[in-house]
């Protein structure tokens, strides 16, 4: 009988955990997909460096600040040839989410090489 209710008190713990999580995922991802918790900086910078990292992710060194990446970019059409030709030795604006270096918007010249962020 010990063991029954200690069972029934275990699922119920398991299930409440369950939706504080869901809740957690829902409230930090708000309705249209962007993160609400993150905050979005800025930083304009000349490239010195890019290379594969992680897994499949396009990073970039600055000369002034740290590195940032984008996040599986050569599972999504970057190359690294290309962009050593477009971004090397330019000086870039770029846009991530905060407290992270997960790049959501990436520019040179003016023109938007990949943005992740919606309209």
């Amino acid at each position: 009988m010990l063991k029954t209710a200690l069972k029934g008190i275990g699922y119920t713990i398991a299930v409440i955990f369950g939706l504080l999580i869901l809740y957690c995922v829902l409230f930090a991802i708000g309705p249209n997909g962007k993160c609400i918790v993150c905050t979005t900086q800025t930083v304009t910078d000349t490239v010195t460096g890019i290379f594969e990292g992680g897994v499949h992710d396009v990073v970039f060194s600055l000369k002034h600040h740290k590195s940032y990446y984008i996040n599986r970019g050569l599972e999504n059409g970057l190359r690294l040839d290309s962009l050593n030709r477009q971004v090397l030795d330019k000086q870039v604006t770029i846009s991530y989410a905060s407290p992270s270096s997960h790049i959501n918007h990436f520019e040179v010249d003016g023109k938007v090489i990949f943005s992740e962020l919606k309209d």
